[in-house]
């Protein structure tokens, strides 16, 4: 459940970047550290284009509060269905984007990503961001570099008979199984980002409504088992 959540939410995000990069003229809505650069290159030169970038970062901001703010009042008022809401609220505000002008849809859809990003961060083993994709590289290269150096030991200069079974025992190993995970994190991203520009190219900002229906199904599968609750505890154990 939580593996599949972060993929989904993984592929929502890819997917709402791409739409609102392309739709508002390469202003990002999940990417802060890609208008974080484009301030820095802007404010030297075109004051309005550096605020049109950190236009977002505003809301983006004020979305991560909001997020962390409700996961806080379901932990401690012990509500079960916070991640339903949280899944409504990024609907609901994707469809105002639908119907607004850009400052309004930027500010919208970045809200709504920041709000999923502070809200679910921690499945399983991993804590990833589902709109950070820099971050997940750089755990897959963390843990990609310890399962090589866990193959080496144990295969390096043995007989090939030896590294097979070296290969056949990997997926019992943890890093292996986290790298498989983040490289597949990664690739629902960069899917996220495709369907994103097909989909917006054909219905124009209305192709907003896909990842409103994906975050649907969420809404159905938090219904029968509750994420908000564990997510909190994890986070706490991790903390």
């Amino acid at each position: 459940m939580k593996r599949l959540t972060a993929f989904l939410l993984t592929w929502v995000a890819g997917f709402v970047d791409a739409v609102g990069f392309v739709h508002y003229g390469q202003i990002y809505t999940a990417n802060m550290s890609g208008n974080s650069v484009a301030v820095g290159i802007n404010e030297v030169s075109n004051l309005a284009m550096a605020f049109r970038h950190a236009w977002p970062i505003i809301f983006y901001v004020a979305g991560l509060s909001w997020g962390r703010l409700l996961l806080e009042i379901g932990f401690r008022r012990n509500i079960r269905l916070i991640a339903s809401l949280v899944f409504a609220l990024e609907i609901i505000l994707a469809g105002v984007a639908v119907f607004s002008g850009e400052w309004a849809g930027v500010a919208v859809l970045a809200c709504a990503m920041g709000l999923q990003n502070a809200a679910f961060t921690r499945f399983g083993q991993i804590q990833v961001h589902s709109g950070f994709v820099t971050g997940t590289l750089l755990k897959v290269t963390e843990y990609g570099v310890q399962y090589a150096t866990w193959l080496y030991d144990r295969a390096f200069g043995r007989t090939l008979r030896r590294l097979g079974l070296a290969l056949r025992l990997s997926r019992r190993q943890r890093s292996f199984r986290l790298t498989v995970e983040l490289i597949l994190l990664w690739v629902m991203y960069v899917a996220g980002a495709s369907s994103g520009t097909l989909t917006l190219r054909r219905y124009s900002i209305p192709a907003l409504a896909v990842p409103s229906m994906v975050l649907f199904a969420l809404i159905a599968l938090d219904l029968r088992r509750p994420l908000s609750v564990e997510e909190e505890r994890e986070q706490g154990k991790h903390a």
